[in-house]
């Protein structure tokens, strides 16, 4: 049987490494991984890890301490290190650094790890990178709450067309439209006549639904 602490340190030399596949076959087959934004089974391990060397592609663990703490479990201390310059949930690269201290509580039976509990502040990484941290419920009554975008072109000049376009999509066709909407205001805003444009969504899951709008505002 290995060492607890060998399975531990060659969990995150597999990280630290950025294979994937590797991480995966750390955990026995119904191997769980859980921290406070995701909890997730098998392959999806390493599915999990690739979206954050995406994210951060020099992502890496510094293994700070790490002990066993008895009946097959272990506890690791570490300082996550990396740079944002991929796209971090939908949004772009921001190219600052992250140093995000945190601890795993780690489960190991026959050489294999059953599961890994992760712990860490979870407003930590969005608030180093700039980003808000929008706190709400779907619906409040007879209230729809989102979150908005908006882009100006800095003109003054008074509007010639106001259109609207509304758009219900299911839950996973939301980054889509999110980042078509970004990408078609950016292209817009060099056109000449343009003024702005407010992209929101506002509503609550229903039928495993979102109601997103469109805000386009033209001047001629």
């Amino acid at each position: 049987m290995s060492n607890i602490l060998d399975v531990v340190q060659s969990y995150f030399n597999a990280w630290n490494a950025h294979d994937s596949e590797a991480i995966a076959n750390e955990f026995n087959e119904n191997g769980e991984y859980s921290d406070p934004n995701i909890k997730i089974r098998g392959r999806d391990i390493g599915k999990y890890a690739q979206g954050l060397w995406e994210a951060f592609p020099d992502l890496s663990f510094g293994i700070v301490s790490k002990a066993e703490t008895g009946n097959g479990m272990a506890a690791a201390q570490w300082l996550m290190k990396g740079i944002n310059s991929g796209r971090f949930r939908g949004l772009p690269p921001t190219g600052k650094e992250i140093l995000l201290p945190g601890a795993d509580f780690i489960k190991i039976k026959n050489g294999k790890i059953e599961s890994v509990i992760g712990y860490y502040d979870s407003k930590a990484v969005p608030e180093q990178l700039g980003l808000q941290i929008l706190v709400q419920p779907y619906k409040l009554g007879s209230f729809s709450l989102g979150y908005s975008v908006f882009a100006q072109t800095g003109k003054l000049s008074k509007p010639g067309a106001f259109a609207i376009t509304g758009i219900w999509n299911k839950d996973e066709e939301t980054p889509e439209i999110r980042d078509r909407g970004r990408d078609t205001v950016k292209e817009m805003l060099d056109m000449e006549g343009f003024i702005g444009a407010a992209l929101a969504r506002a509503g609550f899951f229903c039928f495993n639904s979102l109601l997103s709008y469109f805000f386009k505002i033209l001047s001629f």
